[in-house]
């Protein structure tokens, strides 16, 4: 039996300006859960037609939402019968500290008209604020990585400092892993979610140290500084803070900075690090605040040599 084809290499995806009807001929609506401020989904979606049974549901279209921006992408079309591609909802927060209850973002996803006698089946997995714990979402599974190059803005401001192309590779990256990963800080930021800065100086006295100074964007009780697979800690130290060496990966790898009294939005912590080897280049290091419960809250945005 011969399968039914539709155009869907040419799908095109809209988000929802104006309020519009359900499902059609020519679109088919996608209900992503909207995150909470700060936060993003990711919905990945397959789309295939098949044999109709029945009259189709109609489901509403709502406008965005104030500060709520959607991209999307599509995975290389091999079927002429179906398409997979990843929508995100990013929503930027004002406040670190801010909390709203779960809403729905309808997408439309426009389409080459569907054959008679058949109907479009749309498949939907999301996870809904992808910078917290949670389920492992793959977005291999609905593109690779070639096809950011076609990552589309379908609504919404744009995020300071990150491009469609980002903002929808790093939301993969949170939803796949809790995982540390280069540029999750710039999602954070760009989103208004916890995160923090910290810059670097060389010691003139002592090549193999590097003196810091780390500050955060939410209350801290500690923070950490996890080394790349080259580099270990021989020393650390902080005067406002006790320190130890551990180890994550490889021995000496990950320094702790503890503090007496919780450190408030904004305190600038300062700190040294002593190398081993001594780091000639960028400083190859990842940088977090944890919480009370030695929870992983937000990385830090490095500076310095």
């Amino acid at each position: 039996m011969r399968r039914a084809a539709i155009a869907l290499a040419a799908v095109g995806l809209c988000a929802l300006a104006p309020p519009a009807l359900g499902a059609s001929r020519t679109s088919t609506p996608v209900r992503i859960a909207e995150p909470s401020p700060g936060n993003a989904t990711v919905a990945g979606f397959e789309l295939r037609l098949v044999q109709a049974k029945g009259k189709a549901k109609a489901a509403a279209v709502t406008r965005l939402p104030k500060g709520v921006s959607v991209a999307a992408v599509l995975g290389k079309q091999k079927r002429s019968d179906r398409v997979r591609g990843v929508i995100v909802v990013l929503r930027r927060s004002e406040s670190v500290s801010a909390e709203a209850a779960a809403a729905v973002v309808t997408v439309n996803l426009k389409h080459a008209a569907i054959p008679s006698g058949f109907t479009a089946k749309l498949t939907l997995t999301q996870r809904r604020n992808v910078l917290d714990s949670g389920h492992r979402l793959s977005c291999s599974s609905y593109f690779h990585s070639a096809d950011l190059g076609g990552a589309l803005s379908l609504g919404g401001p744009g995020l300071q400092g990150l491009t469609i192309r980002d903002a929808i590779a790093d939301s993969c990256r949170s939803a796949g892993s809790s995982s540390p990963y280069a540029g999750e800080n710039e999602l954070r930021t760009a989103l208004g979610a916890r995160s923090g800065t910290v810059s670097f100086v060389r010691d003139g006295a002592q090549p193999a140290q590097l003196d810091g100074s780390a500050s955060f964007n939410f209350a801290v009780t500690s923070f950490s500084v996890l080394a790349d697979k080259k580099h270990s800690f021989a020393a650390c130290g902080s005067p406002v803070a006790a320190c130890r060496i551990a180890q994550k990966r490889h021995a000496g790898d990950y320094a702790l900075f503890t503090l007496a009294t919780p450190a408030q939005p904004g305190t600038v912590l300062p700190f040294a690090l002593a190398l081993s080897p001594a780091a000639s280049g960028p400083a190859p290091f990842e940088f977090f605040g944890v919480a009370g419960d030695g929870t992983r809250l937000g990385p830090l945005l490095t500076s310095g040599p």
